[in-house]
């Protein structure tokens, strides 16, 4: 027994020996990979960009996002009325970090460090989903592919302006590269389980923000590209509307429960033309500041995007040359398909590349070219836009390198002619933080740094512009005060019979 004993004990031993040192394999590889180069690179630029941009002091931030987060944790239903406007309503969870950070008391800095982070994980996932696209190629060219992919991705202005910011539009929009990334996977690589994870993850986040919708609708598109039978596609889709649907109902039923009780509209104050609470206008909601006025207009957008001018695709100047150049490339590979199709050379396969690789391009690109029509259709604002604008970068990198698969030097003198012009652009053309209350070093005193102890009993009326945390609390004896148009009532509500404060 006690031979038998030892001989356990060894085993074990063995066993526990034979784990560790595939541990220390693992992490060595992981160490010396490629990829945590990238992730680590771009975590430190997104810090870097934050650090040099400042305080993020934008109209949103002050207006509502801080507000929303704290709502996520405490009912205010029965308390305030509109206290940060039609935002107040809004599904706030994904808000609730950033009011957590600024309750925690955070140095600002810090604070919007841990963001940029958080928020860099886009071009994490920009890396893998072109990894993906470029799949026939040889390991180094797979890393020049993605790296350039992550530098263009990044070389956005409306991106580099949020790096750090209260913003959820980067944050959501890492969900939707999430769900796509794992559709373009199933491509290559069919899974049922794959397809219902890419539609839990699409339907949360459409739920978390409703302007995500666009991109898990134009997600069907990808199903179509999967190499199986068209009965096989038809499950595939249905389970990814059923998964779709039970994401966003995870995510939204808590907060369209209180929504539906106080206004008789759950997803109030948008779609209440169908809904028609009383307590708001049953208009569209559209939001037309950024929607083509024509098909012209809808046709010259690309290029219309790479101009720096304000009130194209966002409120401030944001040139963004990529949708131009992927316009271009996109016409070429199309016309080299048709033309190679035509002669039936024997060739013909290997243009583009390997069959796989190019189903993996032709449903990126066919997916992001009915995001880009529906995003024009509903929205066209480019904020909303951000994780189609990796995509973006991901095709004109991978379309230059089939392209000119057999012209190096012309493929990098293309890319390096668009990377030094959107760099011109980024410096001497683009807007990004527009600073609205004095001095926004991070050193600088936040004016919603203590904020979150304490929200009154509110009721905002608009005259020019809300900003409630002006007033965090009210002093004794005082009932309203009124600052910049802002006229706002605490805890001693107003009435009719009652004097001014």
């Amino acid at each position: 027994m006690h031979e038998l004993g030892s001989i356990v004990n060894l085993a074990a031993s063995m066993r526990l020996l034979r784990r560790r040192h595939a541990l220390r394999t693992a992490l060595i590889g992981l160490a010396s990979s490629p990829r945590l180069a990238i992730y680590l690179a771009c975590s430190a630029a997104a810090v870097a960009a934050n650090y040099f941009l400042g305080k993020d002091m934008m109209w949103d931030t002050l207006d509502y996002h801080l507000y929303a987060g704290f709502t996520a944790l405490h009912d205010r239903f029965g308390h305030d009325y509109f206290a940060a406007g039609p935002q107040s309503y809004f599904n706030p969870y994904v808000y609730i970090p950033f009011y957590l950070l600024v309750r925690a008391g955070l140095p600002s800095l810090m604070a919007t460090s841990i963001l940029a982070v958080v928020q860099s994980a886009i071009l994490w996932l920009t890396y893998e989903i072109a990894m993906a696209a470029a799949s026939p190629e040889t390991p180094a060219r797979r890393f020049a592919i993605g790296a350039c992919a992550v530098a263009l991705a990044f070389a956005n202005p409306i991106l580099i302006a949020q790096l750090g910011s209260s913003y959820a539009d980067i944050t959501t929009a890492e969900l939707v590269l999430a769900g796509w990334l794992v559709l373009v996977r199933a491509v290559g690589s069919p899974s049922t389980a794959g397809i219902l994870c890419a539609g839990l993850l699409l339907g949360a986040v459409s739920a978390l923000k409703l302007t995500n919708s666009v991109h898990a609708l134009s997600a069907f598109v990808l199903l179509l590209f999967i190499p199986t039978t068209w009965r096989a596609r038809g499950r595939f889709a249905s389970i990814f509307a059923l998964a779709l649907a039970g994401g966003f109902l995870l995510v939204a039923v808590p907060w369209a429960v209180g929504l539906q009780r106080h206004f008789g509209n759950p997803l109030f104050p948008l779609l209440n033309g169908v809904f028609r609470s009383p307590q708001y206008a049953t208009g569209s909601g559209l939001d037309y500041r950024f929607i083509p006025d024509s098909l012209a207009d809808a046709l010259w957008r690309p290029f219309a995007i790479a101009t720096p001018l304000g009130m194209v695709d966002n409120e401030y100047p944001s040139p963004d040359l990529r949708y131009a150049v992927l316009l271009v490339l996109g016409a070429l590979a199309l016309h080299r398909s048709i033309w190679q199709r035509m002669r039936a050379s024997a060739s013909s396969g290997s243009a583009l590349g390997h069959a796989s690789g190019t189903r993996t391009l032709a449903a990126l690109g066919c997916g992001f070219l009915a995001d880009w029509l529906l995003w024009l259709t509903v929205s066209g604002n480019g904020r909303y836009f951000i994780a189609m604008a990796c995509v973006a970068a991901v095709l004109v990198v991978v379309l230059a390198f089939r392209l000119f698969a057999g012209q190096p030097k012309l493929r990098s003198y293309l890319l390096c002619a668009v990377f030094c012009v959107q760099a011109f652009q980024l410096a001497m053309g683009a807007a990004y933080r527009i600073i609205s209350l004095g001095t926004a070093a991070h050193g600088s005193r936040s004016p919603y740094r203590n904020r979150s102890r304490q929200f009154p009993a509110s009721t905002s009326y608009l005259a020019t512009r809300r900003m409630p945390f002006l007033r965090p609390s009210f002093p004794r004896g005082r009932d309203s005060s009124t600052s910049g148009g802002l006229t706002s009532w605490g805890p001693t509500e107003r009435t009719g019979g009652e004097s001014g404060g």
